[in-house]
């Protein structure tokens, strides 16, 4: 249908290999590539589209419409004599960069970034701005069923690229659930909940214990760090070692508390010892209360003693009292 450059038709059979039968309908379909937004319009692209079509595909392959054409997509540089072109080809950006001297002088043209899969992207723009055209003129009714894979380099290569981009996502993944998980059964080992209360005991200057309300404002994990404070002292486990459960516990870290006490000061404790703090503030609070008690009741027993001596000074006086009263009364009857 169209007269084609030899290189095109190798290139379409190569990523086309399942569809050599509809020839016509695959030139078709490949000139539809060369559209693009600066073709917006479908009468003037269809009345010219074999010249639109060159014109994109020379321009993402320089060394076609130029002197040079040999081009090697595996090596990252391929050089020839120094009369000749130099082709710099960047195989992570898929573009090549061609020298051409001519007169006495040099030129350089750079290939468009991954030109295929730019020429399948004007395709798809093609056929999405246009889609009546492109069902009636070459697109199949039904979709083939027959699933046919290429067995050319380019596909094998991204087919084992993919495969391996997607066991390294899948790893990641199942590492970062892993991690996930071993943290939440840190903190699913934690006693207390958060605004929970507690009471707590401390020795003052003066060697009295005072006890003081506090409430959990916070529960997290704290990573071990150095001296500085900003060191980690444990890194991210990397490769087998993100599924080890030591090391992926030592870099988690350990559970931390944060209690808020009533005079406004807050401390961190770690779970076991903010239980053993809480038990030692109870026994020492029951120990208070019992001293407590101690003294109030030496304190009363000594009142009471008061008052029973005070009792007892007051009947002697009351005896002597009598006694003398009675003492009187004798001797006036004996004197009668």
């Amino acid at each position: 249908m169209f007269n084609l450059p030899t290189e095109l038709i190798q290139h379409i059979f190569e990523f086309c290999i399942d569809k050599r039968l509809s020839w016509d309908k695959l030139i078709e379909q490949f000139m539809k590539g060369g559209y693009n937004r600066k073709n917006l319009k479908l009468d003037r692209y269809l009345h010219k589209q074999q010249w639109c079509a060159r014109k994109v595909w020379r321009s993402a392959r320089p060394e076609i419409s130029g002197e040079m054409t040999l081009w090697n997509s595996v090596t990252r540089r391929h050089e020839l004599c120094s009369f000749s072109n130099l082709v710099n080809w960047n195989i992570k950006d898929k573009h090549a960069v061609v020298t051409f001297r001519t007169s006495g002088r040099s030129l350089n043209k750079w290939s468009g970034k991954d030109p295929v899969s730019k020429w399948l992207k004007n395709i798809s723009k093609f056929e999405t701005s246009h889609p009546e055209y492109a069902k009636e003129t070459y697109l199949p009714q039904m979709q083939s069923p027959i699933k046919v894979k290429c067995l050319s380099k380019f596909y094998v290569d991204r087919r084992s690229d993919n495969k391996r981009k997607r066991e390294r996502q899948d790893e990641k993944e199942a590492a970062s659930l892993f991690m996930e998980e071993r943290k939440q059964l840190k903190l699913d080992k934690c006693s207390f909940d958060k605004n929970q209360e507690v009471l707590l005991s401390f020795t003052m200057p003066s060697g009295k214990l005072k006890f003081y309300r506090g409430w959990v404002r916070r529960i997290y994990l704290h990573q071990h760090r150095g001296g500085n404070g900003y060191r980690l002292i444990f890194r991210a486990p990397m490769g087998k070692n993100r599924f080890d459960a030591l090391k992926i516990d030592n870099y988690i870290g350990e559970l931390k508390i944060t209690i808020n006490f009533e005079d406004g000061e807050s401390r961190q404790y770690t779970n076991h010892r903010l239980i053993e703090r809480i038990q030692q503030s109870a026994e020492e609070l029951i120990a208070e209360k019992k001293k407590e008690q101690i003294q109030n009741a030496n304190q009363r027993l000594l009142i009471i003693a008061k008052q029973i001596a005070a009792l007892k000074k007051e009947s002697n006086e009351i005896k002597k009292i009598v006694l003398k009263e009675k003492g009187i009364e004798s001797s006036s009857v004996w004197s009668r």
